[in-house]
């Protein structure tokens, strides 16, 4: 399974949020920290699709958010 967060992507959605300190650096940064945590997510459901998580999971992607929300 390939999953990829596109740095691009992060930029608009943050600059969306009104997040316009996000340069294309820290977009880089942030996109290769959720695909790594993407993995890591994927890789502790097997079997999985992309999207298709149990509740297990979820509460792990919720505890990334949340650690994510210490961080910044």
């Amino acid at each position: 399974m390939t999953i990829a967060i596109d740095a691009n992507a992060v930029r608009v959605l943050a600059y969306a949020q009104g997040h316009d300190w996000v340069d294309e650096e820290v977009a880089k940064r942030i996109a290769a920290a959720a695909t790594t945590a993407a993995h890591a997510v994927a890789a502790s459901v097997p079997g999985a699709e992309v999207g298709l998580f149990p509740d297990a999971a979820c509460e792990f992607t919720a505890t990334l958010d949340a650690l994510a929300e210490q961080t910044v």
